[in-house]
């Protein structure tokens, strides 16, 4: 799996990243790692949720691959913008993004889904690029620390597990095992 890239939402510097592009998963697995030791340190959560953009597939088939691509950079303009300064955000896959929320001092699965809701009603409203109109869909998998994963590679596991199901069910969302709650259907 590609991971293009990986650039702290706020433009400067949070946290330790830099505004940089980080150009794979081991760079992925080093920011998490970071963010847990930050978390145990300061005695908070984070949460991970990988998501998948549905539909890119029909728009690159009918308006070509530089097109999907354009939209893609739309989708996560948007995305950046649903974020706190803090998080990171990373495209983790041709359609996938990784978006890792840090300092969470509620409930991981208040947190969780407060930022899946969010991040999915932004996502799904309509786009238009390039004069063309269109409506992608967004599923989830959600994973917290402390509780899904001690590390950075088991959190990312979890979250990828979630995201998994989400789409075999059909859900908007899904948390990892131990968190997993009720989540919300769509109809796409």
């Amino acid at each position: 799996m590609p991971w293009a890239w990986l650039y702290p939402l706020s433009g400067a510097r949070a946290r330790g990243t830099h505004s940089g592009a980080l150009r794979s998963r081991a760079a992925l697995l080093r920011q998490v790692g970071r963010a847990l030791d930050a978390a145990r340190r300061d005695d908070c959560g984070c949460a991970l949720l990988r998501l998948q953009v549905t539909g890119m597939e029909a728009l690159q088939e009918r308006h070509g691959a530089a097109f999907a691509e354009n939209a893609l950079r739309v989708v996560a303009e948007r995305l950046r913008r649903q974020v706190r300064g803090d998080d990171l955000v990373a495209r983790s896959g041709d359609h996938e993004f990784t978006l890792l929320a840090q300092g969470i001092d509620v409930s991981l699965q208040q947190a969780g889904s407060a930022i899946a809701s969010r991040v999915s009603d932004s996502l799904t409203r309509p786009y238009g690029v390039d004069g063309v109109r269109f409506v992608l869909g967004l599923r989830i998998g959600i994973a917290g620390f402390p509780g899904d994963a001690e590390d950075a590679a088991g959190l990312l596991l979890a979250a990828s597990q979630a995201l998994h199901g989400a789409r075999r069910q059909n859900e908007a969302w899904r948390f990892a095992a131990p968190l997993l709650t009720p989540t919300r259907r769509v109809s796409r």
